[in-house]
């Protein structure tokens, strides 16, 4: 059997589905739970309006690259970096805590509805 590049994601994708709806370690909030009240609470008083940042990282990003980069692809992006820091550690949970915080971002503000305005799936 030839070892797939990306064996490792795949393998962090599927422990990522046996924990994500259920409480994690017999805790009492779910992932989904926890990372809305993240959200709108510490990280909005932190971060400041989650659309002016997003869209300010973008710009930076944009910037620093020299190609188009939205506010969505940042969510995306994040989203990437936390899945790959899980490669080494799929049971770390404040991985997944964010992977979903971003994920509930990218809906919050909209990215979520634009798209699917716009014909992309």
């Amino acid at each position: 059997m030839t070892h797939h590049l990306f064996q490792p994601l795949i393998d962090a994708i599927q422990k990522a589905t046996e924990i994500l709806g259920a409480p994690f370690n017999n805790e009492e909030k779910t992932l989904a739970e926890e990372a809305t009240e993240i959200i709108y609470g510490d990280r909005e008083k932190t971060h400041g309006e989650p659309g002016r940042n997003l869209e300010t990282i973008a710009s930076m990003w944009a910037a620093i690259t020299g190609t188009d980069i939205t506010p969505a692809m940042v969510c995306q992006m994040m989203i990437a970096l936390k899945l790959a820091r899980s490669i080494n550690d799929a049971s770390h949970r404040d991985h997944w805590l964010d992977i979903v915080g971003y994920a509930l971002l990218a809906e919050r503000c909209g990215y979520l509805q634009q798209h699917k305005q716009e014909g992309v799936e």
